[in-house]
């Protein structure tokens, strides 16, 4: 992303928005795996599902918007909020990501030692969720379009404005750094 210019972005951020949007309105469960880092738009892909598991593994996973200084799109950040409520300003109020370990996530992200789709399937966590996911989703989205409002425009030039800032390509270029050392 950080060789794209403003128009490839502005492209890329609406079809990813656009992506999640189709989750969310996928008509059966959507199950995330995440085996590696998971920071920025792959943690909020993973949110945007129904059901998140994360394996036993050390790596990070999180937001950077704190560390960046930028703002967050329209259908993330209301993704972010129908999902963790009141302890969303504890996400990314992070100054670092967070270990998969973290116990911060362990209410929104069940743990698995390996991916085995038979033991996915079959866990209690899985199938209590099943029952009700019809209920849960409606109320998800429900959520989210009620956050969603006539500032959305106002909140994704928000977003593109402070992505671009010098200081959020600095500190973009830092972490980048810091998470392949």
């Amino acid at each position: 992303m950080q060789k794209l210019n403003t128009q490839d972005f502005e492209d890329f951020i609406n079809k990813f928005q656009d992506l999640l949007f189709r989750i969310l309105n996928y008509p059966n469960m959507v199950t995330a795996v995440i085996n590696g880092h998971a920071v920025a738009g792959g943690f909020i892909l993973s949110c945007a599902c129904d059901v998140r598991y994360i394996t036993d593994s050390h790596f990070k996973i999180g937001m950077n918007e704190k560390q960046l200084k930028i703002s967050l799109p329209p259908i993330p950040i209301a993704i972010l909020k129908a999902l963790f409520g009141n302890q969303l300003n504890r996400i990314l109020n992070q100054i670092d990501f967070l270990a998969s370990d973290s116990e911060i996530l362990s209410e929104y992200f069940s743990k698995i030692k390996y991916f085995e789709i038979e033991k996915l399937i079959d866990s209690q966590i899985y199938k209590g969720y099943k029952s009700q996911h019809q209920k849960i989703r409606q109320k998800k989205v429900e959520a989210i379009k009620r956050y969603l409002s006539d500032n959305q425009l106002q909140i994704m030039k928000e977003f593109s404005r402070s992505w671009w800032s010098q200081e959020a390509v600095d500190n973009r270029n830092d972490i980048i750094y810091r998470l392949k050392i």
